[in-house]
């Protein structure tokens, strides 16, 4: 017996079918797969159907079709890059503890000025002060007697320090009678006890004071006799203290 293969390469029996019943089914849509196995044929079946000139069948489109696709080598994956080394974060700076405030200091007290020192007194002298002070007194150190005016021949005393001279009760040197005289402070007549001088200064009032006929502009020292005039005013300047005597030098009896 002899098979034929078809241009599909079915083998059949030409003694049976005048064409491929293979190929004739499937057109007559039966289901039906004939396909020929790629695998090649055994040789005792080639011997016993006369198959000398059997040539491997090729492949049906729908085998070729259905044949699985060998999936393609899986490409390698990418070699990973080697890892950085990470850079580790620096430790954070712990913050400088704060400064406490310097305490405030306290101020300074203040120093009371020094007491000045007192005169030197010779032993058991008496001062104005003192005499003053014991008995009530207060010495003159000199005087100023009216030579001209409304008290003409009065004698003012004039006593150690500042002595004010005015028309004013409250003067120390009252010039009552004279209306020219300024009330308040004419003028000063003062008495240093440290040095024994006296001098005569300018007062705030109106009236202009001249020593021995000369303005009074400032102060100015006096002497024994000096004349002073204010208004119509005279006054004959005559010291007790001076360089012949002073209550200090006396000495406590």
């Amino acid at each position: 017996m002899k098979f034929k293969r078809c241009e599909f390469g079915h083998y059949y029996d030409p003694s049976k079918y005048d064409r491929c019943p293979h190929c004739f089914a499937r057109s007559s849509g039966v289901e039906a797969e004939y396909t020929v196995a790629k695998r090649p044929v055994d040789e005792r079946v080639m011997q016993a159907y006369d198959l000398d000139d059997y040539d491997a069948p090729a492949p049906s489109p729908r085998a070729a079709a259905a044949a699985p696709v060998a999936p393609a080598a899986q490409a390698a994956p990418a070699a990973q890059a080697a890892p950085q080394p990470v850079e580790r974060p620096a430790a954070p700076v712990a913050p400088a503890a704060p400064v406490a405030p310097a305490a405030p200091v306290a101020p300074a007290a203040p120093v009371a000025p020094a007491a000045p020192a007192p005169m030197p007194e010779a032993e058991d002298s008496v001062t104005v002060a003192r005499l003053a002070r014991d008995t009530g007194i207060n010495p003159p150190v000199g005087w100023l007697v009216q030579i001209t005016g409304a008290n003409k021949g009065k004698a003012y005393e004039v006593h150690a320090e500042r002595n004010t001279i005015g028309r004013s009760s409250a003067m120390d040197i009252c010039l009552k009678g004279d209306l020219g005289v300024s009330r308040d402070t004419n003028g000063v007549l003062s008495y240093n006890p440290r040095n024994r001088s006296f001098h005569l200064i300018p007062g705030e009032g109106k009236a202009i004071l001249y020593v021995n006929g000369q303005e009074l502009l400032s102060p100015q020292e006096l002497n024994a006799y000096d004349c002073i005039e204010i208004s119509e005013t005279a006054l004959l300047f005559v010291p007790l203290c001076g360089e012949r005597f002073a209550w200090e030098d006396l000495k406590d009896d």
